[in-house]
């Protein structure tokens, strides 16, 4: 019985989950009007495309800011799901904020490594590493 009990109250946490993520606002998914362009720039430079990917994931990182699945858990707000990729923009975004305000903040101008590109972006400007 403690079987059934268990196995029921994971599926029920699991529909719980799924319709949470399928009622978010649509504003949510709007991010160009409510997020800074510096933001923006960062995402799609993390996630390797324009617009931002923000079902990205690569299995360790996910989102389009790339969180670490062990950062993702860290600073992920209680009603959050439980994957990045699976949050809405809003709801990355304000994790990010989280993680940069915990860690120091994120310096702008920015930089990241495009791993697919073999290119250093800065500011949105693609340097490519082989030259």
């Amino acid at each position: 019985m403690r079987i059934i009990a268990s196995t029921l109250v994971a599926v029920v946490a699991m529909a719980v989950a799924s319709s949470a993520a399928e009622a978010a606002p649509s504003w949510q998914y709007k991010y160009k009007v409510w997020m800074p362009v510096h933001w923006q720039n960062l995402a799609e430079c993390e996630s390797g495309s324009d617009p931002p990917n923000w079902q990205h994931d690569s299995g360790t990182y996910q989102g389009a800011f790339g969180f670490y699945t062990g950062t993702w858990d860290q600073y992920r707000l209680d009603g959050y799901p439980r994957e990045a990729y699976q949050a809405t923009p809003w709801q990355q975004w304000r994790v990010a904020l989280r993680v940069a305000r915990a860690t120091g903040g994120i310096r702008f101008p920015w930089g990241c490594w495009r791993g697919d590109s073999h290119a250093w972006v800065r500011n949105g400007v693609s340097y490519n590493s082989t030259q």
